[in-house]
C-alpha cells in the first residue's frame, strides 16, 4: 500500500510540474525576451539599411507572435508586434497590433504610434483623432511627436474647422 501512496504521489508532483512549466515557463521566456526584441528593433531603426530593420522585423514577428499567443493581455508583445511590422513596412499589420496593444491597455505612445501610420497613409482625420487621444494621456506627449505630422495635422484640423463653419453658415 505504501508504494502506491508513494507512486501516486510522485505522479502528482509530476502532474503539478508539467502544469506550472506549461503555463508559467513560456511567460517568463516571453518577459526575458521582450527587452532583447525591443533593444534589436531600436538598433535597427537607427541603421540607414533598410535590409537591417527587415530582418530584425522578421525575428521579431516570429518571437512576438508566440508571445501573444501565450499571453493575448500582453500589451507589451502586441506594441512590439506593431513596431516589427513597421519594420517590415507593413502599416496595415502594424495599426492592427497597436490597436490589440490598445484594446489590453491604452497608452498614450500608442495611440500616437497609430496617428503617424495613420497620417502618413493619408488619413489625417483618423490620424488626428488618435493624436489626440494620445494628448489626453498626457498634453507634452503631443508635442514630442513628428512635428511635420503635428503641423500637418493641425493645418488639416483648422481647414475641416473652416469646411464646417462655412457648411453651418451656407456658404459652401
Amino acid at each position: 500500500m505504501r508504494p502506491l501512496r508513494i507512486a501516486l504521489a510522485l505522479a502528482a508532483c509530476v502532474v503539478a510540474i508539467v502544469a506550472i512549466a506549461r503555463m508559467c515557463v513560456p511567460r517568463w521566456m516571453c518577459n526575458v525576451e521582450k527587452p532583447a526584441i525591443d533593444a534589436r528593433l531600436t538598433q535597427a531603426f537607427e541603421q540607414p539599411s533598410d535590409y537591417r530593420k527587415r530582418e530584425a522585423g522578421r525575428a521579431a514577428i516570429e518571437q512576438l507572435q508566440r508571445c501573444v499567443a501565450v499571453d493575448p493581455a500582453d500589451y507589451e508583445a502586441w506594441f512590439l508586434e506593431g513596431v516589427a511590422y513597421e519594420a517590415l513596412a507593413q502599416p496595415r499589420k502594424a495599426i492592427e497590433a497597436y490597436e490589440h496593444s490598445n484594446r489590453v491597455s491604452e497608452r498614450a505612445e500608442t495611440y500616437a504610434a497609430i496617428a503617424q501610420l495613420q497620417y502618413a497613409l493619408g488619413e489625417p482625420e483618423a490620424a488626428y483623432r488618435n493624436l489626440f487621444r494620445a494628448s489626453i494621456f498626457s498634453l507634452s506627449f503631443m508635442w514630442t511627436s513628428d512635428q511635420n505630422v503635428i503641423h500637418q495635422l493641425v493645418q488639416d484640423a483648422k481647414a475641416r474647422q473652416q469646411r464646417l463653419e462655412a457648411k453651418r453658415r451656407g456658404n459652401f
